[in-house]
């Protein structure tokens, strides 16, 4: 975690606010197709019971298996689902006027959701569910150096649910958000965090940052940035042949960064930027008047 930026007091401006995903890595998900359907089942049913908030969705069809349809929007120029088809056609090649009915029978073979007879396997309502994530995954590019993610703002509760079940390929990325307890006050000399930019990256390289951290970009968090920031840790994950996880332990600790405090009194700062602002509002008045 990166760590807190405070007042002279001790009082908090900026911390750092955890927050775990759910999502499919692509070199987890267990090589059997019907495995597979079964992890994403489990963690579409997790999204249903938990209430959790789901990621945009991009199913270009309408109604459900097995008389699905194109949604209107999904066949209009400019439209995003429009864009995405487009996407999906040619990353699987496609013809550029496939049918939705060819689409659907396409997904359901490929991904092992019909049995030797040509069957399905599931229940309509899980064939569906099955081709809306299977699709959505084709969408977004899930594949080696890309996680698909079902749901965002998850909390422990989703993942004991889900690893209870033994969902394989289902993991749980952790982001952290920058967060001000102040927003709108000292932005002038708090600045902001962003993603490591194309000038700097060898810079962060060589002090051993991964590509994907976040860093200072401008004032107090740019100036700071040698203490606040933090070191990852390193999770160890041990399955046997079949994919199922019977070890996770920590095999190198996280080292929080250390907090800063200022000498600003976060209390009067903003007491005397709510008067500042009364009295260009009240100036700009009588000015206008």
């Amino acid at each position: 975690l990166r760590g807190d930026i405070c007042d002279r007091d001790g009082k908090i401006i900026a911390t750092t606010k955890k927050a775990y995903s759910l999502a499919f890595d692509y070199w987890s998900m267990p090589a059997d197709k019907q495995a597979a359907n079964r992890s994403i089942l489990i963690a579409l049913e997790a999204v249903e019971v938990l209430g959790l908030e789901t990621t945009e969705d991009y199913f270009p069809f309408v109604g459900e298996y097995p008389s699905l349809t194109y949604a209107p929007e999904a066949l209009r120029e400019g439209e995003t689902l429009n864009a995405r088809l487009l996407r999906v056609i040619k990353r699987r090649n496609f013809d550029a006027d496939i049918t939705a009915e060819d689409m659907v029978k396409w997904y359901c073979k490929k991904f092992g959701m019909l049995d030797g007879e040509g069957e399905p396997r599931y229940s309509n309502e899980e064939m569906t569910a099955l081709l809306r994530v299977r699709y959505n995954m084709d969408a977004t590019d899930f594949g080696a150096y890309s996680q698909y993610v079902l749901a965002e703002n998850v909390d422990l509760d989703a993942v004991a649910y889900v690893e209870e079940k033994n969902a394989v390929g289902v993991v749980f990325p952790q982001s952290t958000d920058r967060e001000y307890n102040y927003p709108g006050y000292l932005s002038h000399i708090l600045g902001s965090v962003g993603n490591i930019t194309a000038d700097t990256l060898e810079y962060y390289m060589e002090l051993g940052y991964p590509m994907g951290a976040k860093v200072g970009v401008s004032g107090i968090e740019a100036l700071f940035e040698q203490y606040l920031h933090g070191t990852d840790g390193v999770m160890t994950v041990v399955e046997d042949e079949n994919g199922n996880v019977i070890d996770r332990y920590i095999s190198v600790e996280p080292i929080p960064g250390k907090d800063v405090w200022l000498t600003i009194d976060i209390d009067l700062q903003v007491a005397a930027e709510d008067k500042l602002a009364e009295f260009v509002e009240k100036y700009s008045e009588n000015e206008s008047a």
